[in-house]
C-alpha cells in the first residue's frame, strides 16, 4: 500500500471510536513501527494545517489521539533513523507556531480562543516528545557510555551532561535505575579536567530545589533524594570520610542560611527537615525508634493523620441533601462483599433471575459526591491525599473524615444509603440487553465477608436458601465475564505477585474476591467506554503493560525455582508496567480493555470520587445538551491537572509505603510486624 493510502486508512481508523493497539494498527496498514511514526507525524501536520476556527471537539480529539500514539512509538525505546522522526517533529512545531500566531493576530471570543489554547496544548506535547526522544534514547542507543571509565575526558563530556538532563530534568526514575544498573560505574562519573563529580552536583541541586521549593509536597526534592540514595546504596558507590565530612558541612551551611531567609516558621522547619534527612542518608543514621521514624516519613511525604477544623452538619450540608430525586430501590435484595475487617463499605450488589432467563445485575457505589461538593474543604482535602492510604494493623489513613467514611458513607446492613445505581440486564449468553443508571436509595441486607461467601458457594445450592441463589447467580455472571477475557487473569497474577513481593501484602484469589473483581471491572470499563465512545472528559486509567510470552516462561520458571526477589521483581517489570490516570484514552493493555477507570471507589479514592460528579453531569442529568465548548475545554484542562497530580501522588505513596516497610522491619519491637501483611 502506497503511503498517501496508507494516510487516508490512518485517519479513517482515527475516527473510529474504538482504540486500536500499535499491534492492531501495524497489521492493518501492513507498516513498521518506523513507518508508523512517520505516517503518524504527515497527519498530524495535515491535521494543524486545516484546523481553523470553528474545528469541532472531534478534531482536537483525533489530533491527541495521533499524540498518543506517537508518545506510545516513542517510549517503546527502539532503534528509529533519528533524524527523519526528529526531523518530522520539529515539522509539526513550526505547523503550530505558524497557527498559534494566526490566532494571536485575529483572537476572538469563544471557541476561537479555545482552539488557540488546543494548539498551545498541542506545541508543548510536541516538544516535549522531541526533547525525550532526542536526548534520551538516541543516546540509550548509541550505547556509547563506556562501564569501566569513571573519568570522562572532552569527547565524551556529552555523557555527563546527558545524565544530568535525565536526572534533573526528564525526572524519570525508572530510566535513572536502567542506565546505573547497565552502567554500575557510572554512579562515580565525573569529568576529569575540573575533578566535579556527578554526585557533588546532585548535592547542590538538592540543596538549590529544598530551598526553592515551594510545593507542599516537595515532589521533586523527594525524587531528587531517591536519585541520591539509589546512587549511595549501589555497590559500586565511592565515597570516603573526607568527602563524608565536605559534603555534611556544605549541608549545614545551607541550613545556616537558611535563618537570612525570608520565610515563614514552618516553611523553614520543613526546608530544615529534608536538608538534615540527607546528611542521615549520607552518614547511614537510621531511626530505630519506631514512632519516631513514622513521624519522621510522616513529615516528609506530607502525611496528616487527622482532619483539623472541619464541621460535618456544615461541610456536608446534610440537613439540605434532596432526596427526591433518587429511585427507591430499598426492597431489593442487596449485598457487601468485603474481606473480613473492613469497616468501610462502598459498594454493593444484586442479582435477579428474570422469567426469561435474563439476569438483572445492580451495582451500588455510595453517593459521595451528594455529601462533599467540589471545591469545598473536604473535597481540598481529599484531593491533596489523594486516597487511603492502608496500613498493617489497620493504621488506615483515610482520604475523608472517619465519620463519613464508616458511617454516614458506609453501606451498612439495615441502613437507609444513597447510591449511584448502575442496573445491567445481561441474557443468559451475557450479552448486554439493557442499562440504567441511576440515583438510588438502598438499604443492605447484609454486610458478608469474603470467607463467608466463599464457605456458601462450597457448600452447594440450597434452592431454598435465597442469599446461596443470589450468590450463586453472582458467580455465574462472574465466571461468564472473565471467560470473554482470559487475558487479564495474567495481569492480575503478575500485579499481586509485584505486591507481595513488594511489601509483603496479603492477596485474596478466593471464588468471592474474584465475583468483586470481575463485576467491578465490567462497571468500570463500560462507564469509561460510554465517554469515550460520547468524546466526553473523563479520567481513564491506562496500562501500556507488553505481553511477552518468553518473559512470562522465564518469570515461572524462577517462581517455581524460588529464586532471588530482586531477580523476580525485575523480570516482573519487563512485563508489567504500573497503571497511571490520563484524559486521553490509551486503553488497558495489561486488562486487554479498550478504556478503563476508577468509578467504584469514591470514599477512598479522589479520582474515582471525580468520575462519580461526571457520571451523575453527563450519564444521569444529561448534562451534554446544555454545556459549551468553552466548558469542555476548560473542565478536560481541570482533569488533566488532577490526573498528573494524582499520578505524582501515587509515586509519593510508593516510596513512602517502601520507607514504611523498612521502618517496621529495621524497628526490633516485633510487636509492630503484621504478620499477614
Amino acid at each position: 500500500m502506497s503511503s498517501s493510502k496508507n494516510l487516508v486508512e490512518l485517519k479513517n481508523i482515527l475516527r473510529q471510536h474504538k482504540y486500536y493497539k500499535l499491534s492492531e494498527l501495524k497489521n492493518i496498514l501492513n507498516v513498521t513501527d518506523e513507518q508508523l511514526i512517520v505516517l503518524i507525524s504527515q497527519l498530524i501536520e495535515n491535521d494543524i494545517t486545516h484546523f481553523n476556527n470553528y474545528s469541532s471537539f472531534d478534531d482536537y480529539k483525533n489530533l491527541y489521539k495521533c499524540l498518543n500514539y506517537l508518545n506510545e512509538l516513542i517510549n517503546l525505546n527502539i532503534k528509529l533513523e533519528n533524524s527523519e522522526i526528529i526531523f518530522g517533529l520539529k515539522k509539526i512545531c513550526n505547523c503550530l507556531e505558524e497557527k498559534i500566531n494566526d490566532f494571536e493576530k485575529n483572537k476572538k471570543r469563544g471557541i476561537y480562543a479555545s482552539n488557540e489554547f488546543v494548539l498551545n496544548k498541542i506545541y508543548k506535547d510536541v516538544s516535549k516528545l522531541i526533547n525525550n526522544y532526542d536526548y534520551i534514547f538516541e543516546e540509550i542507543n548509541n550505547e556509547i557510555f563506556d562501564e569501566k571509565c569513571e573519568d570522562i575526558d572532552n569527547e565524551k563530556k556529552s555523557i555527563y551532561q546527558f545524565l544530568k538532563y535525565l536526572i534533573i530534568d526528564v525526572k524519570n526514575f525508572n530510566y535513572v535505575k536502567e542506565i546505573f544498573g547497565r552502567f554500575p560505574n557510572l554512579v562515580n562519573i565525573k569529568i576529569k579536567e575540573e575533578g566535579n563529580y556527578l554526585f557533588d552536583e546532585l548535592i547542590d541541586e538538592y540543596i538549590i530545589q529544598t530551598i526553592n521549593e515551594n510545593d507542599s509536597d516537595y515532589y521533586n526534592v523527594i525524587y531528587l533524594k531517591k536519585v541520591i540514595n539509589y546512587m549511595i546504596g549501589s555497590p559500586n558507590f565511592k565515597m570516603n570520610l573526607e568527602q563524608k565530612k565536605e559534603f555534611t558541612n556544605r549541608i549545614l551551611q545551607a541550613i545556616d542560611n537558611l535563618k537570612r531567609i525570608k520565610i515563614s516558621k514552618k516553611e523553614r522547619e520543613r526546608k530544615k527537615f529534608f536538608l538534615n534527612s540527607l546528611i542521615y542518608d549520607i552518614k547511614d543514621i537510621w531511626f530505630n525508634n519506631y514512632e519516631k521514624g513514622v513521624e519522621n516519613i510522616n513529615y516528609k511525604y506530607n502525611i496528616h493523620t487527622c482532619f483539623n477544623n472541619y464541621d460535618i452538619e456544615k461541610d456536608c450540608n446534610l440537613k439540605k441533601i434532596n432526596k427526591n430525586g433518587y429511585l427507591d430501590l430499598r426492597n431489593k435484595y442487596v449485598i457487601t462483599i468485603d474481606c473480613f475487617n473492613t469497616q468501610s463499605f462502598e459498594g454493593a450488589l444484586s442479582v435477579e433471575r428474570l422469567k426469561n432467563g435474563d439476569y438483572l445485575i445492580g451495582i451500588y457505589v455510595t453517593d459521595v459526591a451528594a455529601y462533599i461538593k467540589a471545591q469545598t474543604f473536604l473535597d481540598q482535602e481529599a484531593f491533596a491525599r489523594g486516597k487511603t492510604i492502608y496500613l498493617p494493623k489497620g493504621n488506615n489513613i483515610s482520604m475523608i473524615p472517619e465519620e463519613l467514611t464508616y458511617n454516614i458513607l458506609s453501606l451498612r446492613a439495615k441502613r437507609d444509603r444513597l447510591v449511584i445505581a448502575n442496573l445491567f440486564r445481561f441474557s443468559p449468553n451475557i450479552d448486554l440487553v439493557d442499562v440504567k443508571i441511576r440515583r438510588a436509595i438502598i438499604n443492605v441486607n447484609e454486610n458478608l465477608t469474603f470467607d463467608k461467601v466463599n464457605k456458601v458457594l462450597k457448600k452447594g445450592n440450597d434452592s431454598f436458601n435465597y442469599q446461596e441463589q443470589v450468590l450463586d447467580n453472582l458467580l455465574i455472571v462472574a465466571e461468564k465475564l472473565s471467560a470473554q477475557n482470559p487475558n487479564k487473569i495474567l495481569y492480575h497474577e503478575l500485579k499481586q505477585k509485584k505486591k507481595r513481593l513488594s511489601n509483603n501484602t496479603f492477596y485474596d484469589n478466593s471464588i468471592a474476591s474474584k465475583i468483586v473483581q470481575e463485576i467491578t471491572i465490567f462497571v468500570n470499563h463500560f462507564i469509561a467506554s460510554f465517554f469515550f465512545e460520547n468524546n466526553l472528559p473523563f479520567i481513564y486509567r491506562i496500562n501500556q503493560s507488553k505481553c511477552n510470552q518468553e518473559e512470562i516462561k522465564r518469570l515461572e520458571k524462577m517462581w517455581n525455582n524460588n529464586n532471588k526477589i530482586e531477580e523476580i521483581i525485575t523480570c516482573i517489570n519487563k512485563i508489567y508496567e504500573p497503571s497511571r490516570y490520563s484524559v486521553n484514552n490509551l486503553g488497558h493493555h495489561g486488562l486487554n480493555l479498550s478504556a478503563y477507570a476508577h468509578t467504584t471507589t469514591p470514599v477512598r479514592n479522589y479520582v474515582s470520587l471525580v468520575n462519580q460528579r461526571l457520571i451523575k453531569n453527563f450519564l444521569i442529568d444529561s448534562y451534554i445538551e446544555k454545556a459549551s465548548d468553552q466548558y469542555y475545554y476548560e473542565l478536560e484542562e481541570r482533569l488533566e491537572s488532577i490526573a498528573e497530580y494524582m499520578n505524582e501522588k501515587n509515586e509519593l505513596y510508593e516510596d513512602y509505603m517502601g520507607e514504611y516497610m523498612k521502618v517496621l522491619l529495621k524497628n526490633p519491637i516485633k510487636k509492630y510486624i503484621d504478620k499477614n501483611f
